[in-house]
């Protein structure tokens, strides 16, 4: 592969690791259910309270999730585990349970109402996403545009909004390609 993105720890030698993108994981749920009502996720009080759809227990997510839910984590009353984050947000907003992804990867959803998004109450939900390529391999001229393509991502003032929809991400390049220098 050319370039890969991550969102854990890098320790391999041959790999250079970009920081690319600050990102927050939220619990979602159905809009419709009791919790999908709240304004914040508490822990623990809401925590044990909720049958959670998860993602596979060798994702990324899953485990910073669970590692920052810490001593917490005993509390998880996990229903299902499934291996793509498209079938874990269709299960939410048919009322399966709550889970927790990363705020880029459901902003479309909760904009439009389809999910409800909820902050997690007292615990840091950041993580830096990290662009990742090998060192020896050739940087190519269609890569590179790649790479500022991203930079330009990270420079979007909207947040995760700016992805929330094609017209808004094409709204972003028409601006970047309008200012000087661009």
């Amino acid at each position: 592969m050319d370039l890969g993105f991550v969102e854990g720890e890098v320790s391999n030698d041959q790999i250079s690791a970009i920081p690319w993108l600050q990102d927050e994981l939220m619990v979602i749920a159905s809009p419709a259910s009791e919790i999908g009502a709240r304004k914040t996720f508490r822990v623990p009080e809401d925590l044990e309270r909720c049958e959670w759809v998860m993602r596979e227990k060798d994702s990324g997510t899953a485990q910073i999730f669970k590692k920052k839910l810490g001593r917490h984590v005993t509390g998880l009353k996990v229903i299902m585990e499934l291996g793509h984050t498209e079938a874990i947000k269709k299960a939410v907003e048919s009322g399966a349970g709550v889970a927790c992804l990363s705020i880029l990867a459901v902003c479309r959803e909760v904009e439009q109402g389809w999910l409800a998004g909820l902050p997690v109450e007292g615990i840091d939900m950041k993580r830096t996403l990290q662009i990742i390529q090998y060192k020896k391999k050739a940087s190519t001229n269609l890569m590179e545009e790649f790479i500022n393509f991203c930079a330009l991502l990270n420079e979007c003032s909207q947040g995760c909004a700016c992805l929330s929809s094609p017209w808004k991400l094409q709204d972003l390049l028409a601006k970047s390609c309008q200012q000087p220098g661009a």
